[in-house]
């Protein structure tokens, strides 16, 4: 045997096997692959139902009445003021959102106009159903009285009412008319010794006629006006010298 195929004999023997089954050793494992759990959910409770809080400035007045509204110590149902505020006002434009927790609005009356409203409050995240109250505010046309200066010299009453009608706010229905004015007489002591109902003489004038009230002290006298049964407040006189 030549000498070179020897040697290369030698070598092919002590070349480890490449086939399988052997002890032979194989290339680098490839890296884990990590799969990441999705994030837990967390499950809010629903809000509790808010607590609705109303303070207005005033409820009745001589048209027009300006009243301030504030909703302000309102809580939603988590304790706090995450909240939508709504209002109807009873000017025909039914339930609508406010600008905030404070408003303010202008209510006028063509004679005595009882507006009934309805307040709310919402949770500003949803939850259960808003919470809403009921409040009115009258406005009144004014009246001014003119009182004959001898009234009660000769134990008579003559007045006569000027109702101040009309209102100058355009965002508040009209209302119905003054139908019924009545006058009341009080003595010197402020004590009420007679009344009346007025003779309309006009959409603005209302007279009391010569009335016989059988007092000869310096008396006072007020007018009061009705709109279809609602009554107005009263409205005295201005200050007049004695007999």
């Amino acid at each position: 045997m030549r000498r070179d195929l020897a040697w290369l004999a030698v070598l092919l023997v002590g070349l480890p096997s490449c086939g399988g089954g052997g002890g032979g050793t194989t290339g680098p494992n490839p890296p884990p692959t990590t799969t990441l759990a999705p994030p837990p959910t967390t499950t809010l409770p629903p809000a509790g139902s808010p607590s609705l809080k109303i303070s207005l400035s005033k409820s009745a007045g001589k048209q027009p009445v300006d009243v301030n509204f504030s909703l302000c110590d309102s809580r939603d149902g988590a304790g706090g003021q995450g909240l939508r505020y709504f209002a109807d006002l009873g000017d025909g434009n039914g339930l609508q959102p406010t600008s905030g927790c404070g408003f303010s609005h202008r209510f006028g009356s063509d004679g005595v106009t009882v507006y009934r409203l309805n307040l709310c409050v919402e949770n500003a995240s949803g939850g259960p159903a808003r919470q809403c109250a009921e409040r009115t505010v009258k406005a009144y046309v004014d009246v001014s009285i003119s009182v004959s200066k001898n009234t009660g010299c000769d134990a008579t009453v003559v007045a006569a009412a000027d109702l101040k009608l009309g209102h100058n706010s355009a965002d508040v229905s009209a209302s119905a008319q003054v139908d019924r004015v009545m006058f009341e007489a009080f003595n010197a002591a402020g004590s009420k010794i007679a009344e009346r109902d007025g003779t309309k003489q006009s959409n603005t004038e209302w007279r009391s006629g010569t009335w016989n009230v059988n007092d000869t002290t310096k008396l006072r006298v007020k007018a009061t006006v009705f709109s279809n049964g609602v009554r107005g407040d009263d409205i005295p006189e201005a200050d007049r010298p004695g007999c």
